[in-house]
């Protein structure tokens, strides 16, 4: 019995460095871009929007919602990544005197923010790392989502990619490159997500190269490790000081 359990140990190992030397080679660099689908407050969703906050409301959300679509759309969103690790960031670049900084910044969150991604699928291990009251953190994330792979089909970029979809979240994953990484928190699929949409919001490659040599991914080291809920505990606590609730 233990020399069968021994034997299966093996050859699950053997499996996963054959897996790891079939794709030592897949490494490569891909540019995401945000945009927006501007069919998603067409017709019944923006009715609905004027019925809970008003029609000259409504059209201000819009008008504010375009704007920030507009300025992210100039964004560069690197994703890099080997057989085994990835790393996602927003290429930075300086906002125009004339542009305010608040939708600046609410432009860069629509594709992922300032934080750094960092997954290794060795480790099990995908984190952020972030400035959370100007100290940096490495904040954990749920390492797989509950994913529901489609029979849809469409193509990016020359790649065939198929849909998958979480709740209200879709994306689309291309087998031909056979890596679990996508843009921001958005992974675990047997191949390199394309294409990302959540109701109007969506993050799409514009370009991809990959590398016939494998590229070094440094995984971050600035801040301790901490959680999501432990965030969200200090911004509570932060607010109630503020307010003194």
């Amino acid at each position: 019995m233990k020399k069968t359990i021994r034997m299966k140990k093996l050859i699950i190992t053997l499996n996963f460095f054959v897996f790891l030397s079939i794709y030592a080679q897949q490494s490569g660099k891909v540019i995401y871009k945000v945009k927006q689908d501007v069919s998603y407050f067409k017709s019944d969703r923006f009715e609905n929007l004027k019925k809970q906050l008003g029609e000259d409301m409504a059209k201000k959300i819009i008008r504010r919602t375009n704007q920030s679509y507009n300025l992210a759309q100039d964004f560069d969103f690197v994703l890099k990544f080997n057989a085994t690790q990835s790393l996602y960031y927003w290429e930075e670049s300086m906002p125009d005197e004339t542009t305010n900084q608040f939708d600046y910044e609410k432009a860069v969150m629509l594709g992922g923010g300032q934080s750094i991604y960092y997954r290794n699928i060795r480790k099990k291990l995908f984190f952020t790392q972030d400035k959370i009251f100007g100290v940096y953190k490495r904040i954990k994330l749920p390492y797989q989502r509950k994913w529901k792979i489609t029979k849809k089909s469409d193509t990016i970029l020359g790649y065939p990619v198929i849909k998958a979809v979480d709740g209200e979240t879709m994306v689309w994953f291309t087998p031909d490159i056979p890596v679990p990484f996508g843009p921001a928190r958005y992974g675990g699929l047997p191949g390199l997500i394309l294409k990302f949409q959540y109701h109007n919001r969506v993050i799409i490659a514009k370009k991809i190269k990959l590398f016939k040599k494998a590229i070094t991914i440094k995984m971050p080291e600035k801040g301790e490790f901490t959680t999501e809920s432990e965030v969200i505990k200090a911004y509570k606590k932060a607010d109630a000081r503020r307010f003194g609730k």
